[in-house]
């Protein structure tokens, strides 16, 4: 009976370890893996506590989100009115009311089961 020597590897080893075909491998397993996840239901294993404080949390970012949301127009508003500010000049200021005013949804987007 013929056995390779310790030295020898099969072609497909050799094959499947060239540069080109190792980074196509590490493609595929990595979007087998994220896809995997993406569909894997959560398990929450008794954790109701844990789940309601989380929930709390969304409620109260929402809460708050729509306090600071409102605060920012209202103030930018009056910069634009009063001409103390063009709305250019305050485009970063929006731009994190919309910000913060997001938080409470993709919070809710990450605890909702």
């Amino acid at each position: 009976m013929q056995t390779l020597a310790s030295t020898q590897k099969p072609d497909v080893y050799k094959t499947l370890h060239e540069p080109q075909y190792r980074a196509w491998i590490q493609f595929v397993c990595a979007t087998f893996s994220i896809s995997m996840l993406m569909l894997a239901t959560p398990a929450y294993a008794g954790l109701t506590a844990g789940t309601n404080m989380l929930n709390q949390v969304v409620a109260w970012l929402g809460g708050l989100a729509v306090g600071v949301a409102t605060v920012v127009v209202m103030w930018n508003g009056y910069k634009v009115m009063t001409k103390q500010a063009q709305f250019v000049d305050l485009a970063s200021v929006f731009i994190g009311a919309v910000i913060i005013g997001s938080a409470g949804a993709i919070a809710l987007v990450i605890v909702a089961p």
